[in-house]
């Protein structure tokens, strides 16, 4: 590419470019913002206090053959953390999962400083879908609007503080599968420079 000019006159331009990377897997990258995202299977609360809350089942789903405890919404965040955070297992990358299974996906936020109007996407894994399909506000370590998308779960951020922060939200294994789960995409909106995105992770779901 070249470029000319006649007279003296200031001569502006601009470059765009896309590119796509080969590496497999692919790696978090991030500049003044960082995204690490972790998967956790959510045990069954055997406690007496889970009995207390009940077991149920989904017999209209032909995936969901298991039982599984029932739950408070993971956006108070006190009752909630307090039930979830203990019963937890982290999956590593090819870690399997069966049909019914209940995973927590938790995002861990690092901004060089505090940022405004930030927006996180993160891809469904195939064969997965939320766990609670509602949308709008919710206190998920940073208030957010969380939009549900046919491929993705969205985040709107205000705002987020310096330093570390996070999001989470519950997916349901359903279908059988090994997923490759695309990466994480977050940036500021009005900021560009400002954006992320985490590893690819890889996942098995499994019938038995």
């Amino acid at each position: 590419m070249s470029l000319s000019r006649e007279g003296t006159q200031a001569l502006y331009y601009s470059l765009f470019a896309r590119y796509f990377s080969t590496e497999d897997p692919l790696p978090e990258s991030g500049t003044g913002l960082r995204v690490a995202r972790r998967y956790y299977r959510i045990q069954p609360d055997r406690s007496e206090r889970g009995r207390e809350r009940g077991e149920r089942s989904d017999s209209g789903n032909p995936f969901l053959k298991r039982h599984y405890t029932a739950i408070p919404s993971l956006y108070d965040p006190g009752e909630a953390a307090e039930l979830l955070l203990p019963n937890r297992e982290r999956l590593e990358p090819g870690a399997q999962l069966r049909p019914g299974d209940l995973v927590e996906v938790e995002f861990h936020i690092q901004a060089d400083h505090a940022l405004e109007y930030l927006l996180f996407e993160d891809i469904k894994p195939a064969t997965c879908d939320p766990d609670d399909t509602s949308s709008g506000w919710v206190w998920a370590g940073v208030w957010a609007y969380r939009e549900l998308r046919e491929q993705k779960i969205a985040f709107f951020a205000p705002q987020i503080p310096g330093g570390s922060s996070w999001l989470r939200y519950h997916l349901r294994a359903e279908g059988p599968g090994e997923l490759h789960v695309l990466p994480t995409l977050a940036y500021a909106m009005y900021s560009p420079e400002y954006r992320a995105n985490t590893a690819e992770m890889r996942l098995v779901i499994r019938d038995s």
